[in-house]
């Protein structure tokens, strides 16, 4: 049986380039003092530096594994499409 979706070593390279781009501007925005939301910002101002950058790495590798399910996902669409398992 063939496997479908992206294969395990695209996927690995799009999560670590995803990781570093996102991981890279998050931390420059709050360097910028520049925030997705009035929350985050209220949060990450209440702890130490050495924790916002755990904290912001941490939501960076949530944002990489979100991007490589998504890609992931469509890919695996448009296989399903090609394979005609699902309709167009």
């Amino acid at each position: 049986m063939e496997i479908l979706g992206l294969d395990p070593r695209a996927l690995a390279t799009l999560g670590a380039l995803e990781y570093t781009n996102r991981r890279n501007k998050i931390i420059e925005d709050s360097e910028n003092n520049i925030y997705e939301c009035k929350e985050i910002k209220e949060i990450l101002q209440s702890l130490p530096k050495e924790k916002q950058i755990e904290v912001l790495e941490n939501q960076a590798h949530f944002e990489a594994v979100a991007k490589m399910i998504e890609q992931n996902n469509l890919i695996l669409l448009e296989q399903m499409k090609a394979l005609q398992l699902i309709q167009k």
